[in-house]
């Protein structure tokens, strides 16, 4: 049986496949999570060949479908609902980008995160904090940007996505480009489903519309 999580459309922005976001996080693949355990997720869940999700961005529907493991990178093809390609993600097992080739989808360029976007960081609980720089290299021009990234998971609560309710953990980030104006993202990630969510303070916005994993 195919899972779905319906979704009306929105304007936007980490997928977070991400997030389309800063990473396309929102694309990315579901975690586990054992059953009656307190909300805590170890780790990510590895994709199959052919896994696909669909999520809407700057009003734009995108799906997003895992190809392979490239030397240890999780590469995703993305193609617009009319099959049209858009381009291609890469991500760590986390989940975090480390390159995309696609642009023009909210504040999204395509380019390379050095090591990664760091958007996750697993186990992911309630009140875990962390901080991770890295380095976004534009791919059309070749401009190097040093970014700070200063996350916490500050609750696990109910949220609305796509007119569907979920319980997910709430991941607040300050991110500070070097010589730009720093801005917030808020990602929710639903044990089992994977990134639902994700809005910043510079207009970004996306939601989960459908997925669908192959056994």
């Amino acid at each position: 049986m195919r899972p779905k999580v319906p979704c009306a459309a929105h304007s936007r922005r980490g997928l977070p496949l991400a997030a389309v976001c800063a990473s396309l996080s929102i694309l990315g693949f579901a975690s586990a999570i054992a059953q009656g355990q307190a909300p805590v997720i170890n780790a990510p869940r590895t994709p199959n060949p052919g896994d696909t999700r669909t999520v809407s961005c700057s009003g734009q529907a995108i799906v997003g479908t895992y190809t392979a493991n490239e030397g240890g990178l999780r590469c995703s093809v993305l193609k617009a609902q009319s099959g049209q390609p858009i381009g291609t993600q890469c991500v760590t097992p986390e989940g975090n980008t480390v390159r995309r080739n696609t642009a023009g989808i909210g504040s999204t360029a395509a380019g390379a995160f050095n090591p990664h976007s760091g958007i996750y960081s697993f186990p992911l609980f309630v009140g875990k904090e962390w901080t991770h720089s890295y380095t976004f290299t534009n791919q059309a021009s070749g401009r190097a940007i040093m970014m700070e990234k200063r996350a916490k998971v500050v609750s696990y609560e109910r949220v609305l996505a796509g007119g569907r309710s979920f319980e997910a953990f709430k991941v607040d980030e300050q991110i500070f480009p070097g010589g730009g104006r720093p801005f917030t993202e808020t990602h929710y990630y639903a044990p089992d489903v994977g990134e639902v969510k994700m809005e910043s303070t510079i207009g970004d916005h996306c939601e989960l519309l459908d997925y669908s994993w192959k056994r």
